[in-house]
């Protein structure tokens, strides 16, 4: 309740009079009103009685009344020091409330001292094993679905795999002309589960909502490792290979960007071909041919094959069996055209009764098996399947091949008439001979004399030798306009797989990696190329030394590196370094340039130096893209607690320990040690102090110690008698006080 008081009276003393003392005894009445003034005076009884309710107020309260509100709410802290008293009393419940925490002491020693206080835990930087924290990025890419942002937050299920994970943020972004949505999550459940591709991610509670999973995002996947086709050489176990966006031209080479893996398996190869399916194709029956041959140059590699496993994408289709090649000299007004569907059939005849279909199923490749890799192959073989038909006719002129070379002459032949580029020829080298008989794939067809294979042929030809045309059956078939004939990249059916044989040679070639960079953007099944990463460039001498001796070790620090090189010198007479090689490749996986050093117990003076190289293209590595549901970034620690090499100390139970704090003030510990043992100090802790003050600094030459405009600011802190910067030492006598 607030009470209204007048604050003085003197002005109602002339009416408590009665009327003769007025006209009577004016001067007594006087006299009265002057000592009520008086008594409402600062400091006189009437004054302090009638601000009683005021002085109950810190801000208002009398000077000598400030010791009563000490006591108190101050106990322990002596009155002298407070800087201000009237604003400490009223904010001392928050350094009561802060008790015990940085918090508390900052305010404390603002409140009193008025001066900023800086406090330091030595428990925060001991040095724990085990007790880093280790971060693995985990992301979705999903497709760009409008209002993806309202998943930020929210716990998400796979609809597929019954996995939930709390999506903490999105991002899109453009990557080879395609916009990369994805989502980073965390708390994956359960332990060990994992997202599929191309399932659904539906906020949690909505999986029976068949709406909200329509319009739910989808899983495209992340690269999840690399096949290897081919695993180039010279590789160790940990390099760290990156797979390549752009070539040498800056032209794509690869729809993702960013993928990094490390090896984790060697072999050692001998020309053996990898063989892998860069495209199925379509228009392949069950009775393919298999057409292997050697790359150029390549003479040596053998025994290299493989057949069909199964075949996908399958459909039966009805063609016609006749070849227009085997009638082209047929008179239309002939008695009979001698069709082997219908021999009677003639000019009467409708062409439907005249014509002999059948039914095959045709369909993609879908794996291969019976696979032999062969041996000595120096370089990627040719690959072709084919289903072909044969004509029954032989075309006209003469032959003459061998198996010596891949060159086919004729005399009185018309090769630019049957044949083109990547057609089929059939060969008979002796026509009384049926094992003669041999398909062989078309390179060029260099004139009408003249045809070069891909490989030499397996037989020679004789005077009797005859060829015939071998068409792919659907080509053979139908117009060029009909659907069934040619694929969107202007492929044509049975004719447009696309299997790669690459070999394997030498030693140390990568079998298998592991992925530490999912990247983003890959398309599942694409060939990639990948080179070593963060190798180191070969070392520059920018100063040879003197007294070296050969065989001193090179050390290499530093660099972030993932996989450690080393190295040894190379010196002349006067021990001069001229040399320098790497024992154990170039390195992998460094971000920055590391530190060079020689160790030798007699040599001096050289300097060597090196750069990093993002790709290291002295070997190629060729792979085949698997995606899976999740994708991961490399990992990282949160703190350097565990690392003996970083800024920790090991516990000495004294200052170094969990219950230890130390103040960082511009004044001696024993000004308020006391006063914080009787106060604010946590029983069973242990109190350090450090002489910590901020000073303006107008050069790194001179210090100056009255007020003037900073240029920067630095911290100096005192030990002993000596005061420290980070850029002058300077010598006293006696102790520094500010």
């Amino acid at each position: 309740m607030k009470f209204n008081i007048e604050q003085t009276i003197s002005n109602f003393v002339e009416s408590q009079f009665p009327e003769f003392y007025l006209a009577e005894g004016p001067n007594f009445v006087l006299f009265v009103k002057a000592y009520y003034e008086w008594m409402e005076s600062e400091g006189q009884a009437i004054q302090q009685a009638r601000s009683i309710f005021d002085l109950r107020d810190i801000d208002n309260t009398l000077t000598d009344f400030l010791a009563h509100f000490q006591e108190k709410y101050l106990y322990g802290i002596p009155f002298n020091v407070i800087i201000n008293k009237r604003f400490l009393l009223k904010h001392i419940l928050d350094v009561y409330r802060s008790k015990g925490s940085i918090n508390c002491y900052r305010l404390l020693f603002k409140l009193i001292y008025d001066r900023e206080v800086d406090i330091y835990l030595p428990g925060n930087d001991l040095m724990k094993a085990s007790d880093g924290t280790w971060i693995e990025p985990k992301y979705l890419e999903v497709t760009n679905i409008p209002g993806l942002q309202n998943y930020v937050g929210q716990t998400v299920v796979g609809a597929s795999s019954n996995t939930t994970a709390v999506i903490e943020s999105y991002i899109t972004q453009p990557i080879n002309q395609n916009i990369v949505a994805t989502l980073y999550f965390s708390n994956m459940m359960p332990k060990g589960g994992s997202f599929f591709k191309d399932e659904k991610i539906v906020i949690q509670g909505q999986l029976s909502n068949a709406a909200a999973v329509t319009a739910a995002p989808t899983v495209i996947g992340s690269l999840n490792t690399l096949k290897i086709i081919n695993g180039g050489q010279l590789f160790n176990i940990g390099d760290i290979i990156k797979i390549a966006h752009y070539n040498s031209n800056n032209s794509v080479i690869s729809h993702g960007t960013d993928g990094l893996l490390r090896v984790t398996g060697l072999s050692r190869g001998q020309g053996e071909l990898n063989f892998n399916i860069a495209g199925s194709g379509f228009g392949f029956t069950a009775n393919s041919t298999l057409f292997l041959y050697r790359g150029a140059g390549d003479n040596t590699g053998i025994n290299a094959s493989f057949t069909v496993g199964n075949y996908s994408y399958t459909k039966s289709i009805q063609y016609n069996t006749d070849l227009i090649v085997d009638y082209a000299n047929v008179s239309l007004n002939a008695t009979s055209y001698g069709i082997i569907g219908n021999t009677s059939a003639n000019d009467a005849s409708t062409i439907q009764s005249a014509l002999s279909f059948t039914n095959s199923i045709f369909g993609s490749i879908g794996s291969l098996t019976n696979i032999l890799t062969g041996s000595g192959y120096t370089n990627s073989a040719y690959v072709f399947l084919r289903s072909t038909q044969q004509s029954l006719k032989n075309l006209s002129g003469t032959l003459s091949y061998n198996s010596a070379i891949n060159v086919i002459t004729g005399t009185s032949t018309n090769f630019n008439y049957y044949f083109s580029n990547g057609d089929v020829i059939w060969l008979q080298a002796n026509t009384s001979n049926n094992q003669t008989v041999e398909l062989q794939v078309i390179q060029t067809v260099d004139s009408n004399t003249q045809i070069t294979l891909y490989g030499p042929p397996i037989n020679n030809s004789t005077a009797s030798a005859v060829y015939r045309t071998a068409p792919v059956i659907l080509p053979s078939q139908y117009a060029l306009y009909d659907p069934i004939m040619t694929r969107s990249d202007n492929t044509i059916n049975g004719e447009n797989d696309n299997i790669t044989a690459i070999p394997s040679s030498g030693n140390n070639i990568i079998a298998s990696v592991s992925v530490i960079n999912s990247g983003k953007g890959y398309t599942d099944g694409e060939l990639v190329t990948a080179y070593l990463s963060g190798g180191l460039n070969p070392l520059t001498i920018v100063n040879p030394g003197i007294n070296y001796a050969n065989g001193d070790s090179i050390i290499f620090t530093d660099g972030g590196v993932s996989k450690q090189v080393s190295g040894y010198v190379t010196t002349n007479t006067s021990g001069s370094i001229v040399s320098t090689t790497y024992s154990n490749g170039s390195g992998s996986g460094y971000t920055s340039i590391p530190n060079v050093n020689i160790r030798s117990n007699t040599g001096s003076g050289a300097i060597l130096s090196t750069t990093v190289s993002e790709f290291n293209t002295f070997s190629q590595v060729t792979g085949q893209v698997e995606k899976a549901g999740v994708g991961i970034q490399p990992g990282y620690w949160t703190t350097t607690r565990s690392f003996l090499d970083s800024d920790k100390y090991i516990q000495d139970s004294y200052f170094y320990q969990d219950f230890s704090y130390q103040i960082k003030i511009a004044d001696i510990l024993e000004n308020y040690k006391d006063i914080l043992y009787s106060t604010f100090h946590t029983a069973g802790t242990e109190l350090f102090g450090e002489f910590y003050q901020l000073i303006n600094e107008s050069s790194p030459k001179q210090i100056l110690y009255e007020p003037t405009e900073a240029l920067y600011q630095t911290y100096l802190s005192v030990d002993s008698t000596t005061i420290k910067s980070d850029t002058t030492a300077i010598e006293v006598d006696q102790d520094y006080t500010f």
